[in-house]
This record gives C-alpha cells, structure tokens and sequence, in this order.
C-alpha cells in the first residue's frame, strides 16, 4: 500500500470513529403522531369522543403526555387500545390542563388509539382543537415532544 492508501485509511477510520453511525436512531425512537378525529365530528354536539392515533416507534415508551386545550372537559376518562383493539394496561392522571399515561410496561413498536371518551367542549371558538403530544422513553428522565394531534370539527 501506497503512502496516498494509508493515509485514506487513516482518515476514514478517523471520520467511522468521530461520527457515530445511527445519527437518525434517536428518531426513530420517539413516538410519532398519525391522526385525529372525533365521533361524531359535529361541532354542535354537547359531548363526543375524541381519537388520538400514535405509532410508538422503536423505543420503549414508558409514558405519554398530551396538552389539553383551553376549555375542555373529558367526563369519562380515557383509553388506550392497540391495532387489533385490545386494551393496554395503564394509568392516568388528569387536570383541567393536561392528561399523563403511564403504561404497565414499557411499550415498543405499538399502534395505540387514544381514547378521550365524552369530551365536553361548550364554547365553540374554533373548530380545530390542538393537542400537544410528548413521551418519555425507559430510562429516560424528561418528557420529548413529537408532535401536535389535531382534531377537526365541523357543522
């Protein structure tokens, strides 16, 4: 080998050693937000059920938090179930501000549908509601946000 090949070698090597290979892989791990609606979409209706559709992603997802909006009720809690409709085991807590899921065990490339159920909503503002999505992974301490769910209503 050649003075020009070794000194290829060396920096490529160099470059494999500084710059570690899965740059994206941190992405790939936080949930990501796939849809929203509500049932009925009718923005005059006193009480509906809101949908939020999350794909879990290649971590292992501890919990979930969602930012509510301004002037929401949700009278009867909230769900969680997987693709095939089976119930996930977990926990919430809810405030007029915000709703924390904590899963039984962690989760890890799950399909989940979130289930507001009865949501009040009595003064029509807008009819696009925005709810703020984050997750904390296993063996994480702070909360990543990985996107806004949007639910539309209509007339």
């Amino acid at each position: 080998m050649n003075v020009s090949g070794s000194i290829i070698v060396s920096l490529l090597s160099l470059s494999l050693s500084l710059f570690s290979f899965p740059a994206f892989s941190k992405d790939l791990m936080i949930p990501s937000y796939e849809g929203g609606y509500a049932n009925p979409q009718d923005g005059n209706v006193l009480f509906a059920d809101y949908y939020i559709l999350v794909n879990i992603g290649h971590g292992k997802v501890n919990e979930l938090f969602i930012n509510l909006p301004q002037e929401i009720g949700i009278l009867n809690g909230v769900n969680v179930t997987d693709r095939d409709g089976r119930i996930i085991a977990m926990n919430y807590t809810m405030n007029k501000d915000s709703i924390s899921i904590r899963f039984a065990q962690p989760l890890h490339q799950e399909n989940l549908k979130i289930m507001l159920k009865s949501v009040k909503y009595p003064i029509i503002k807008t009819r696009t509601l925005l709810f703020y999505l984050s997750a904390r992974l296993n063996g994480e301490s702070n909360f990543i946000p990985f996107g806004t769910a949007r639910i539309n209503l209509y007339d």
